[in-house]
């Protein structure tokens, strides 16, 4: 539960902050989340195209053009972000908490806070060895390593600006995860990807612990086979996944840690150390 003030949490701190730097294991959580609180029969998962009964997307262009009343494409940054403020405000006008997905660091956007901390309950923070994030971010962004490399590093990095996202200013992955690690308002709940990988009934229990729900075993269990990662990509392939973009031949590529002692040259593996090897040792990547 989010931490209280005078044994009381607001009644106004309706979010719960799905947050990380791209390609670090988000859609995963929003998966195990999903087909965990939403009742259905043992064995069977939810369709992907129905996450969002459970989880919302911050950057969802379907959303904000309604608001705006017109494309996003067709208004600038401020209107965009101000259009974004009014969908979360109204989401925490909903009788029950929301689960909603971020890419944003905690950081503010013409002088208003992406993350409001009066609307926020609490967030679970997915780290990933950048090493291999930066594979998967170059395979989802069409570049090559290089390029992905100094995009990671990338102060002005941003995502998005299309017909499915609005634009998200990322900022470099280091400050990404400082960002969050400065949050004093609401409590974030740090898991590292290579740890859900290694004990997914360990850390999926702290997240449900972390949200506030119910903890049962049976649907525990149950949840973490029908959302594992070969179980997620079957689906992609019988379904298709409206995230997945144009270029990519498959969203849900491979979800091992350690690809980067194959795939990435030695260079550019230096490079990302020099660029953050500070954070990358905190977590136990270095």
């Amino acid at each position: 539960m989010a931490r209280k003030e005078d044994g009381v949490v607001p009644a106004t701190r309706k979010i719960i902050w799905l947050a990380s730097y791209p390609k670090s294991g988000n859609t995963w959580l929003r998966a195990f989340l999903a087909n965990y609180l939403i009742r259905r029969p043992p064995g069977v998962a939810l369709p992907l195209a129905e996450l969002n009964k459970m989880t919302r997307g911050d950057a969802d262009a379907s959303a904000i053009n309604r608001i705006l009343g017109r494309d996003h494409l067709e208004a600038d940054a401020a209107e965009v972000y101000a259009a974004r403020q009014r969908m979360i405000e109204r989401l925490a006008e909903l009788p029950t908490p929301t689960l909603v997905k971020t890419h944003l660091p905690n950081s503010a956007m013409f002088r208003v806070p992406v993350i409001p901390p009066g609307l926020t309950r609490c967030a679970i923070y997915i780290v990933r060895n950048p090493l291999d994030l930066v594979i998967s971010y170059a395979d989802h962004m069409a570049m090559d390593l290089e390029a992905a490399a100094r995009a990671i590093a990338t102060p002005a990095n941003s995502i998005g600006y299309n017909d499915l996202f609005i634009r998200q200013i990322l900022g470099d992955w280091s400050m990404h995860v400082r960002s969050w690690q400065a949050a004093r308002h609401f409590p974030v709940l740090f898991l590292r990807y290579e740890d859900i990988l290694a004990d997914p009934a360990g850390s999926f229990t702290r997240i449900i612990r972390h949200i506030g729900a119910p903890l049962n075993e049976a649907i525990l269990r149950d949840t973490i086979a029908v959302t594992s990662f070969d179980s997620l990509r079957a689906s992609e392939e019988a379904e298709g996944f409206a995230e997945r973009l144009e270029w990519q031949e498959k969203f849900f590529r491979k979800g091992t840690k350690d690809q980067w002692q194959d795939a990435l040259p030695p260079a550019i593996a230096d490079k990302i150390r020099a660029d953050h090897g500070q954070v990358m040792r905190q977590f136990g990547y270095l």
